[in-house]
């Protein structure tokens, strides 16, 4: 078997055997893709004027040092083009083709090839995240003038630099930040294990940035889910099927919810199986049906129905084809922007009240977790604290007088 051949002669000083009057010069070689063969460098500035050994030692050591991490950088490089499917255009141009000619090993080729590898593992919506984010770090690098460079030449600098943009520029939370960090390590953890890409991971050993926002939706008063209520019911029965879903059973109001087929619903035994290709947590698990609920789903008599339809058709009943994504989301807002009630106010508020009051009536943190289908009872512990208050009532009701 053949040797792999080698793309890079790393610099090299060459002092003419230690004579000070001979020619000095650092020397390397690069593979030149088109023709294979290597294509040698020599560089002799600033050598004959110095005149002793110890100076031009000094300064063919810098040289050595200086375009080593041109190379790495980039900066110096025999990249060739290469057509590629480019996965950062914006979906709308769909009747453009995709096809692009790009420099080998640069961060657009690259993303575009590690949005080809994760969209058989993530959902459309998160695909749709990872491009949005990638295409902001790929404009990062145009305004800088690193697009057209191997990614090699990102370093940990260059990444940092980009956060504080996003966070200062942007206005951004640590939770968004986080996002972009998570999404970035990944591509070039991707990037460094198949496609070779000899560098360090830059996302590592990166300060916290960014505003600490708590982001998610609080829980609804007894009030506030009565007004709703008498809002929604009558005018959008659909929506308040939503709404009680979320309430009684914790079933997450994105995917979960939004694709369940009355074939997984069994009234018999009250119970709503949630498949792991719909499931956060990626397991198939089957959901309790309170009484109330179960009351609900049976005045809509989904045994009249076609068992493959999808419980959230777009007519606002079971039909064939499920809602929109952003549709009860969309319609919830409506009602809650009528009534004037708090923008931090979300659809998802109906599940952490239905957490609430199942806490205050008495369900331990065992209970929630399976009712959650936490994977672990420390997420639910930390979902506990943050959203539920303490678990003991005397503390609230009979604390010792002072």
């Amino acid at each position: 078997m053949s040797r792999p051949k080698k793309d890079i002669i790393w610099p090299k000083l060459k002092n003419a055997n230690g004579n000070i009057s001979g020619d000095w010069y650092v020397e390397f070689s690069l593979r030149v893709p088109e023709t294979g063969k290597m294509e040698r460098k020599r560089i002799y500035d600033g050598f004959k004027d110095l005149l002793t050994y110890e100076e031009k030692m000094e300064h063919g050591e810098s040289l050595v040092r200086e375009y080593t991490e041109k190379i790495k950088r980039g900066d110096i490089s025999t990249q060739k083009l290469i057509e590629y499917e480019d996965e950062l255009m914006f979906d709308t141009n769909t009747f453009k083709s995709r096809k692009r000619l790009g420099k080998e090993n640069t961060f657009r080729v690259l993303a575009s090839d590690f949005v080809r590898y994760k969209r058989s593992e993530v959902s459309n919506k998160s695909m749709q995240s990872y491009k949005s984010k990638l295409r902001t770090f790929e404009n990062y690098l145009e305004n800088h003038n690193l697009h057209d460079k191997q990614i090699s030449s990102i370093d940990n600098n260059v990444f940092i630099d980009f956060l504080k943009d996003l966070a200062e520029n942007d206005d951004l939370s640590r939770l968004t930040i986080e996002k972009y960090q998570q999404i970035m390590h990944s591509f070039f953890v991707y990037a460094i294990r198949t496609r070779r890409v000899l560098m360090e991971n830059p996302t590592l050993n990166v300060p916290r940035m960014g505003k600490v926002v708590d982001e998610s939706a609080p829980g609804l008063s007894p009030q506030i889910r009565r007004a709703l209520q008498r809002k929604i019911e009558k005018a959008d029965p659909q929506l308040w099927l939503g709404c009680a879903i979320q309430y009684y059973t914790a079933i997450r109001p994105g995917t979960e919810m939004r694709l369940i087929q009355l074939k997984n619903i069994n009234m018999e035994a009250r119970t709503i199986t949630i498949r792991n290709y719909l499931a956060k947590n990626a397991r198939t698990e089957t959901v309790d049906i309170p009484s109330q609920l179960h009351t609900i789903f049976l005045e809509w008599n989904f045994e009249n129905y076609d068992q493959d339809l999808y419980l959230f058709g777009k007519d606002g009943v079971p039909g064939p084809d499920p809602i929109g994504k952003n549709s009860l989301r969309m319609r919830f807002n409506k009602f809650r922007d009528e009534l004037n009630l708090s923008k931090e106010i979300k659809f998802y508020s109906w599940k952490h009240s239905g957490a609430s009051e199942l806490k205050d009536a008495g369900a331990n943190m065992y209970e929630i977790q399976r009712h959650f289908r936490h994977k672990s009872v420390t997420t639910t512990e930390q979902y506990w604290r943050k959203r539920l208050g303490g678990t003991k009532d005397n503390i609230k009701k009979s604390f010792p007088d002072i």
